[in-house]
């Protein structure tokens, strides 16, 4: 089982209110992203309270991170020229640091309509 990393749009990304409840993100957490050594195009994400983390921003419309580089680099592995919606896996790989939890690239859910600027 999978669930929704969240939209990336406009160099943004949304954490859906499930993967935050479940990964019990709160208003102190940050986000680190990183990528398989040995594979560069498998992505993970881990919630963290160290300040070298990606702060998050909480608001009605849910969890969102803006870092540029991270949501260009998931975009064009996913090969998405738009916006997108990733899955992440349920089950964390565990490390030293902690869960990370894999994103999912290889079936990015494309929005139906683009959205209204």
């Amino acid at each position: 089982r999978s669930r929704g990393l969240g939209d990336v749009y406009k160099r943004q990304m949304y954490l859906s209110t499930k993967l935050a409840k479940e990964m019990n993100i709160t208003m102190n957490d940050r986000l680190e992203f990183g990528c398989d050594e040995n594979n560069p195009k498998e992505w993970f994400l881990h919630k963290t309270t160290d300040k070298r983390g990606f702060p998050l921003q909480f608001n009605r419309g849910g969890t969102r991170l803006r870092n540029k580089y991270i949501c260009k680099t998931i975009l064009d592995i996913a090969k998405v020229k738009e916006s997108a919606t990733f899955l992440v896996s349920k089950d964390p790989v565990k490390t030293e640091l902690g869960p990370f939890y894999r994103i999912i690239l290889s079936c990015p859910i494309l929005p139906k309509n683009k959205p209204k600027l």
